[in-house]
This record gives structure tokens, sequence and C-alpha cells, in this order.
């Protein structure tokens, strides 16, 4: 069984409201960024630590229309963390499927963390696909990093699950034949999301903006990110926890050097080679810079 299907029987087995994405969330804008102008000396190795490759040294995206869905929150709550995400997903280039669709980023809050993962495992354990490499070409962080992943005592948590296909979108294997057409500035395969779980725990969230928490969520749904990193050089939602911690002012949302890292990852060609990648996305950063 495909794993955003077994995802959408994941969102039905959850306890607590569930809204799904809505499409008439902002097209263009997302209120309440805020614009830092980055430090050029640290983007190349923000970008190195931060972007969680995939399988074969690949950077996964979505690379279709996406549906998500909250589960755990009053219905008012869950929409609006839903319509940040679209009103990202659009501003980066993605398209929002509407309501009713089966959802394939799944966004679970909850004050007892350990209780509904539990429940996960037990009941829809094959939607982590935490095997490196399955039959149906899905992988995700293997299954030391799925054990990291529920173990984790972070506010927010992300689990990334990826398929490889062909260039064009096509699925490969199961004598489906591709084209020898691969070079130094294209690939014959991509690796693309198959679906994103993103857990927060309610109780350690406490003290952040809702909609800082909203554009976090955003952030680590739309790229495959290292939940270790330490961003701490760089102006990034993926601080707000840090700054609360330490006591510094946390941010209102994304900053303007989450927007480029985002609009870069996704202007780049889908069938971008691997090793090139993160130098694609750098080079999308700067060129951003330049025209804002």
């Amino acid at each position: 069984m495909k794993v955003a299907t077994l995802l959408a029987a994941a969102v039905l087995g959850l306890a607590g409201g569930v809204a799904m994405a809505d499409d008439a969330a902002p097209a263009t804008t997302v209120e309440g960024v805020t614009v830092v102008v980055p430090n050029k000396a640290t983007l190349s190795e923000f970008i190195r630590d931060v972007t969680e490759e995939s399988r074969d040294g690949r950077v996964a995206r979505w690379n279709r229309t996406i549906c998500p869905a909250t589960a755990g929150l009053e219905r008012r709550y869950a929409e609006y963390m839903n319509e940040r995400l679209a009103a990202v997903a659009r501003q980066v280039g993605l398209k929002v499927a509407k309501p009713g669709c089966r959802p394939d980023i799944l966004i679970i809050v909850t004050p007892d963390v350990k209780a509904v993962l539990e429940e996960m495992e037990r009941s829809h354990k094959e939607v982590f696909a935490e095997r490196r490499w399955s039959d149906e070409r899905t992988s995700a962080g293997g299954s030391q990093s799925f054990q990291a992943f529920l173990q984790s005592d972070k506010p927010v948590r992300w689990w990334h699950v990826s398929e490889t296909v062909a260039a064009d979108g096509q699925p490969v294997g199961d004598g489906v034949h591709m084209r020898a057409s691969g070079s130094r500035l294209r690939d014959t395969v991509r690796e693309d999301f198959a679906a994103v779980i993103v857990v927060v725990d309610a109780r350690k969230a406490q003290g952040v903006s809702y909609q800082a928490l909203s554009d976090y969520v955003a952030m680590v749904s739309l790229a495959q990110l290292n939940p270790n990193v330490n961003s701490s050089s760089a102006s990034t939602v993926l601080n707000i926890f840090s700054d609360l911690e330490s006591g510094r002012p946390t941010l209102t949302g994304l900053t303007d050097w989450d927007l480029r890292f985002l609009k870069s990852l996704y202007a780049m060609r889908a069938d971008t080679p691997g090793r090139s990648q993160r130098g694609r996305i750098i080079g999308g950063m700067e060129e951003h810079g330049r025209n804002d």
C-alpha cells in the first residue's frame, strides 16, 4: 500500500479534530515575515549543515501538489496552521490541494507525544517507512534515526519519507525503464517526498507565538532538514526554541533567510544531480539577495 494511503488512514484514526488544507489560504503573501539580511559568510555553512540528504546523496523535496492535515487542535487553530503552511508553499512555487484531499503532510499537536507516537507505531507503523530502502522504493532515515525520532525530547520533531522516481516523475522499477539521459547537468532520477509527519509537543511549545510555531512547522514540512543542526549562526525561524530558552527575543515567523532558502530549493530543476543541489541552492539564495 502506498505511503500516502497509509498516512490518510493514520489521520482518520487519530483522536481529536482534524482540519484539512484550505484552498482559500493566501496565495502570494505571508503576513508577519521577518526580513533580516543574511550574513553571506555563513550561507554555505548553513546550507551544508541544515539540509539532510536522502538516499544516494540527493536532497528531497515536494514535486507535486501537497495536502496538509492537522490533528489535535480545535478546528480554527488547525485551519490557521494549515493556511500558514499553504501560504508559504504557494509563495515558494508549490500548489496546495483542495479540501477533502488525501493528506501527505500530517501535523500532530499533542501534550502527550509519547502516547500518540506509540499508538501510531503500533497501528500504522508502515507509514513511517523507517527502512532506508523498500520494495516501493520509499526510504527514510533508517531504524537508528527512527528510534531517535521516537525518543526525541525536542518541542517539534519531524519525519520525512521519500521515494525515488524518474526525472519526469514516472515510477521506476517493476519493469518501468528509464531513458539513459543522465549527464553532469541532469540526472535520470529524483527524490520526491511521499509523506511528512510533524509532531508538536504542546507543552514544550508554550511561550512561542502561534504564528511563529506555524511558520516553523511550514519550514520543516517543505524541506528535509537536519533535526540536530545548530542554526544559531543564521537568522532563521528554526531558532525560536533556543531563543526562548536563552531568554533572547524570539522571531515572529519566517525570516528573509528562510524564504530565500525555500525559494531556491524549489526553483532548482527537479533533475539536478545530487552533487550539484546544495550549490544550486546557495546560488539561488545569493541571487534572491541581489534582487531583493
